[in-house]
């Protein structure tokens, strides 16, 4: 038997948080139906079977017929993750805001980051830092959302088409 050299190998964390959160709240949640607030929040609400899905929205307008959230202090319950649907000017204080509240996933879905060039990617450092520091998670920033069939978790913004992709595992053909 091989003894496994457990001294340099990176630590491994649950990724539970991410493909099957308790719950989950979609950060920039929009009533306009070309904005990723409103796309990814009514995706979001076909898992709602499974756990709750909070809208946050600053103004406090409705979404989809649903009443929102201004902001993470009015949530009745911390939610496990988040999904940042929100502008570039508005991500860092609404990261910060999620961590202190507890939020311990993020899904990061703006854009301008290291993409972007060197300025870019030092926002991007400090969205990661600040991630790290608190322990928590983070997808992306600039991506295209997670899904996850088995757990009825949709907060992406990939078309397919008729929208049918069955339950089950990835295998190679």
């Amino acid at each position: 038997m091989t003894e496994v050299d457990t001294a340099h190998r990176p630590e491994t964390r649950s990724l539970e948080a991410v493909f099957d959160p308790s719950s989950l709240a979609i950060v920039g949640a929009s009533s306009v139906s070309g904005k990723w607030g409103y796309f990814i929040s009514q995706r979001a609400l076909k898992g709602e079977h499974r756990r709750p899905v909070y809208l946050i929205n600053h103004k406090g307008n409705q979404v989809l017929g649903r009443d929102t959230f201004r902001n993470f202090d009015e949530l009745p319950e911390v939610p496990e993750m988040a999904v940042l649907a929100v502008p570039l000017s508005s991500i860092e204080e609404t990261l910060r805001s999620a961590i202190a509240a507890g939020t311990k996933a993020f899904i990061g879905i703006s854009s301008g980051f290291a993409e972007t060039g060197p300025e870019g990617a030092a926002k991007q450092e400090a969205l990661v830092a600040m991630v790290r520091e608190a322990g928590a998670l983070l997808v992306g920033p600039n991506c295209p959302g997670v899904m996850d069939t088995e757990t009825d978790l949709d907060v992406s913004w990939i078309q397919l088409g008729d929208d049918s992709l069955p339950p089950g595992l990835i295998r190679p053909t």
